[in-house]
């Protein structure tokens, strides 16, 4: 709701707020429009120069997978069907059905030509670079700090992980949300009105379906309030309770979003904890997230002023940090938090940024442990604007008393932009695939379990299987829990060296860490059939692969090659090769074993249909088949 009090005080507070932003328009806005068009320009020409590399890189095998190579629904392209399944699933434990939608769209134009998808990424961050720019210059009216800001925040190192992983589409999508929530509600704030509040409203909402993260952001619409927009400032103070007047009506005027941020909070704690993305407390306690926590937000500030060593996943330190650690951040954030509050009635921009980085760091700092890392590069993309803030501002109060200060600040700040782009170019170029990418993980950090593990399996896709099955060692060695890498590396064991027997040791070890894992049974499967010839037990595997997803194609049709071609029941075989194509409705190979099992029962009309649906959907490199379902054709319709 919207405070509509008819109160003096309040309406002197909305009439000072009006003039105000109208003074900032009329002051600053209205400047040299030439000047402004050529920052714009040198600042997408900037980020698009740096990033400019990545629209030859590969997809990577850390999450595009699941985002975009093996989701069905994604690759099909734009279908009504695939529209609802993104507002209707919880796709990689999260609800986020606007950057599904993104993906979707991709693939209905570009296909998997990964380059184009990458480019969408960096069209998004030159986007959002130029939005920060404008919308600084916009509330503020101070032009160089604006462009320092955005040019920092297009080009610091720590912001390559969102704009060159495809997997991140969500960071930088959400973050256009968030940028355009802002704008609007600046224009919201010049002349307070219903029709205007509603904009914003709903771009914030489609922030939220953007990413989750983004529940923050009415907290920092409190803190815009009070810097730049400074519409906590009253006119004159008729009472001591008139200031918390003034706060009640701005918190009462955030409540909607609030309220969208609380069932965004509740949905995203629903889903994670369905598809078991939360950790258990008893694998991490609760002390332990709150120490991690403590040292991350100092481990970020360190990484934004000193941008190396930047890998794609740290591992969780669990209950290994040293004491005096976490002392020193601890003390270090407080005297901080302590100092800005201080300063803050005569620098207003301190809390507003200081505030900025800490709140908006809150969903992921660790509280709430998702995934197994400590810290992510990709969390900092809005928190740092934050700081970006307080140091543009920040230099130029300190710098104020200088008779030189305008050449100073010119220099400073290219010297800044210039070096931080020459790391952010070597940084970009470690994500050119899953071998470059995962090699530099391990090169700075130490027992990067994950890294080791990813990279085993970019080197199984590419045959290097002794190069694959030592990493996998590595991987297990330094995670004893981790299940993908028993998984990968029981399918090395039992596709590549024929162990079969080790093979299914590496699978029940995958089930006993992780019960919920289909995978690991399907595999298991698989290897039972293939390798032992033991077709129930194979059986077994597949039902309860199944039994955990109910859509796993692969089961299905492998359950259905059992019944088919292991033990001969071509009736049992039909209705699992029809669920896998209801799943899957392109799968070439699954309509040539329907087509053959209803050949087997007599069922030539639907022989016939299936052998002319592969037709329809086999790739170019199964012309022998595609022959051969054409003979089958016109021996079954004679």
């Amino acid at each position: 709701m919207i405070c509509d009090s008819k109160s003096f005080v309040l309406f002197e507070i909305e009439q000072y707020c009006i003039l105000r932003v109208d003074k900032l328009n009329s002051d600053h806005i209205m400047g040299d429009k030439h000047k402004t068009l050529f920052v714009i320009s040198g600042l997408a020409i900037a980020v698009l120069g740096v990033f400019w590399r990545v629209h030859k890189f590969e997809f990577v095998n850390y999450d595009d997978n699941k985002y975009v190579t093996e989701n069905r629904h994604i690759l099909t392209g734009l279908t009504l069907a695939n529209v609802v399944w993104g507002f209707t699933s919880e796709h990689c434990d999260n609800w986020h059905p606007l950057t599904g939608l993104s993906h979707i769209l991709d693939c209905e134009f570009f296909g998997l030509n990964a380059g184009q998808h990458h480019l969408v990424n960096l069209l998004l961050h030159i986007v959002n670079t130029l939005l920060i720019f404008v919308i600084l210059r916009q509330m503020t009216g101070a032009f160089w700090q604006g462009v320092f800001v955005a040019a920092v925040f297009g080009l610091h190192p720590l912001h390559v992980e969102s704009a060159a992983w495809i997997s991140e589409r969500k960071d930088v999508l959400s973050t256009l949300f968030w940028l355009l929530t802002m704008a609007a509600y600046f224009h919201y704030v010049k002349k307070p009105k219903l029709n205007r509040y509603i904009l914003p409203l709903g771009l914030f909402a489609m922030g939220l379906m953007s990413k989750p993260m983004l529940v923050t952001l009415p907290f920092v619409l409190l803190l815009l309030d009070y810097w730049p927009l400074e519409r906590l400032t009253l006119v004159k103070i008729h009472s001591a309770g008139d200031i918390w007047k003034n706060v009640r009506h701005l918190v009462w005027e955030k409540v909607p979003f609030f309220i969208l941020s609380v069932v965004s909070c509740i949905i995203t704690v629903v889903v994670q904890s369905k598809t078991g993305a939360l950790k258990d407390i008893e694998q991490l306690r609760f002390s332990v997230r709150v120490f991690n926590a403590v040292v991350s937000y100092m481990r970020y500030i360190l990484k934004m002023v000193w941008p190396t060593n930047l890998a794609v996943f740290y591992p969780h330190p669990g209950d290994t940090l040293p004491g005096w650690q976490i002392a020193g951040a601890a003390v270090l954030l407080a005297a901080g938090t302590f100092l800005v509050v201080r300063a803050g009635g005569r620098y207003k921009y301190l809390p507003t940024g200081w505030f900025w980085f800490l709140g908006t760091l809150v969903p992921v700092i660790g509280l709430v442990q998702v995934g197994g890392q400590a810290i992510a590069d990709r969390y900092t993309y809005i928190p740092l604007i934050g700081l970006f803030i307080i140091i543009a501002w920040g230099t130029n109060d300190l710098l104020a008393g200088w008779k030189h200060k305008e050449p100073v600040l010119w220099l400073l700040s290219s010297a800044v932009i210039f070096i931080l782009a020459v790391l952010t170019s070597f940084q970009v170029g470690h994500w050119r695939d899953s071998i470059s990418l995962f090699e530099h993980a391990i090169k700075v950090t130490s027992r990067n379990y994950l890294a080791y593990g990813n990279r085993g399996f970019a080197y199984y896709v590419r045959g290097e299987y002794d190069k694959a099955l030592s990493d996998f060692d590595k991987a297990i060695q330094f995670n004893p829990r981790d299940f993908l890498a028993y998984n990968n590396r029981g399918m090395t064991y039992a596709q590549v060296k024929g162990d079969y027997a080790k093979a299914i040791s590496d699978f029940n070890k995958a089930i006993e860490i992780n019960p919920k894992y289909a995978e690991a049974y399907n595999n298991r499967g698989n290897t039972y059939a293939i390798g032992e010839g033991e077709y129930d037990k194979a059986i077994s595997d597949y039902n309860k692969a199944i039994g955990i997803n109910p859509n796993y194609v692969d089961a299905y049709n492998n359950r259905g090659n059992i019944y088919a071609q292991g033990k001969g029941e071509y009736l049992k075989a039909i209705p699992d090769y029809n669920k896998a194509l209801e799943i899957n409705p392109t799968e070439a190979q699954t309509y040539f074993n329907l087509a053959k099992a209803y050949e087997k029962v007599g069922r030539k009309k639907e022989a016939v249909a299936a052998y002319k649906a592969f037709i329809q959907y086999a790739p170019a490199a199964s012309a022998k088949d595609v022959e051969l379902a054409r003979q089958k054709i016109m021996e079954l319709e004679r």
